[in-house]
């Protein structure tokens, strides 16, 4: 096995994790990065090989984001809301003050 097809192996693992991890930008760059090196070196192991670095260079940098989560928050949200408990936790509460917040 030589060094092309061993990163031609790397670059295809790196394509299946960054669609399993729904990294399309990530994969979109790793693309463009090796096709715009290979049309102006014509070597395929130095495109590949720059295009995994220059990749996951700039996905430890935090500009190739994972957005996770909501996009807006609600806000007073009565389903969020916790009656009749301290903002110290649970500790500082007492039988009786639950007992009036009960009532």
């Amino acid at each position: 096995m030589n060094l092309t097809n061993l990163a031609l192996l790397a670059v295809l693992a790196l394509s299946v994790n960054y669609v399993n991890i729904k990294n399309y930008e990530a994969l979109i760059c790793l693309l463009v990065v090796a096709v715009g090196v290979n049309f102006a070196t014509n070597k395929l192991l130095l495109s590949l090989v720059i295009s995994i670095v220059v990749t996951n260079l700039l996905v430890s940098m935090n500009h190739l984001k994972v957005r996770e989560g909501l996009t807006q928050k609600k806000k007073d949200s009565k389903k969020n809301k916790k009656v009749g408990f301290k903002k110290e936790g649970l500790k500082d509460l007492n039988i009786n003050d639950m007992l009036k917040t009960i009532s």
